[in-house]
């Protein structure tokens, strides 16, 4: 129920999200709002990694995905990471952070066959009604910055 809302929470958050320059940047959870980041990308993944764990089988009809809430996580986790990327207080380290849990999560997906949901993710990530350059540049420099290891198509499946 929760994946409702988490969308809205991180837009929030972001609207609220101003870390002093006197806290350490390079602390993973350097403020209260770092701590609530990490919890709603950590709970979203968490129902893409118990759709990979129960061995779910995917169904697309009516240009959804069945199950629902699984087909539904992957959307609002491609979003989250969209709203997190294109927000300018929230600092590159702090993305890519995400963007490598996402694409470690990525690879276990495609291991076990449910790359309906990374499509869905992508999707969500790079919209079909575009995105600005600033967004581009931005989502490739995380991207790069992402360890290689974790962006190979075979580092996820085991």
């Amino acid at each position: 129920m929760w994946l409702r809302y988490y969308y809205t929470l991180l837009d929030h958050i972001i609207k609220k999200y101003q870390p002093s320059s006197t806290a350490n940047q390079s602390d993973n959870l350097s403020t209260r709002y770092d701590y609530l980041i990490d919890a709603i990308f950590n709970k979203c993944i968490s129902w893409l990694e118990a759709a990979v764990d129960k061995k779910t089988k995917l169904v697309e009809k009516d240009g959804r995905i069945w199950p629902i809430p699984v087909g539904f996580s992957a959307k609002v986790l491609g979003e989250l990471l969209r709203l997190m990327l294109q927000a300018e207080n929230i600092t590159d380290s702090r993305c890519t952070e995400q963007l490598a849990k996402v694409t470690r999560l990525s690879n276990k997906l495609e291991g076990v066959g449910l790359q309906l949901l990374n499509q869905e993710i992508a999707n969500e990530l790079i919209p079909d009604w575009g995105i600005e350059q600033n967004y581009k540049i931005r989502l490739k420099k995380c991207f790069s910055e992402v360890d290689p290891s974790e962006t190979s198509a075979y580092s996820g499946a085991s």
